[in-house]
C-alpha cells in the first residue's frame, strides 16, 4: 500500500536515527525507484503491444521495445539520484518531529 510523503520521510528519519548511513538511504531510494520504473516499463510495454495487436498494427522489433524500456528505466533512476542524496542529508530528528 502506498503511503504519503510524511510517512516516507518519517521512515527515513527513523532509519537514520537508528544508525543507517546516508549511503544506505540513497541505495534504498534508488532501489525503490528502480522497482517502480521496471514495473512501469513492463506494464507499459505489455499494454502497448496488446493495443497494437488488437488494432492490427505492425509491432516494432523486440530490440526496439527492449531498448526503450532500458532507457526509460535508466532515465528514471538517474533522475532520482539528486533527490535521494538530498533526502539522505536531512536531519533525522527534524524528520521525526510531528508536523
Amino acid at each position: 500500500m502506498f503511503c504519503n510523503g510524511y510517512a516516507r520521510r518519517h521512515g527515513r528519519g527513523r532509519r537514520r536515527a537508528l544508525g543507517a548511513s546516508r549511503r544506505l538511504i540513497v541505495r534504498l531510494l534508488l532501489i525503490q525507484t528502480l522497482i517502480l520504473a521496471l514495473t512501469g516499463a513492463l506494464i507499459g510495454t505489455t499494454v502497448s503491444v496488446l493495443v497494437l495487436e488488437l488494432g492490427s498494427d505492425p509491432l516494432p522489433p523486440p530490440a526496439y521495445l527492449f531498448s526503450v524500456g532500458v532507457l526509460s528505466v535508466a532515465v528514471a533512476v538517474l533522475a532520482s539520484v539528486i533527490p535521494a542524496i538530498v533526502a539522505s542529508r536531512r536531519e533525522p530528528v527534524a524528520e521525526l518531529r510531528v508536523p
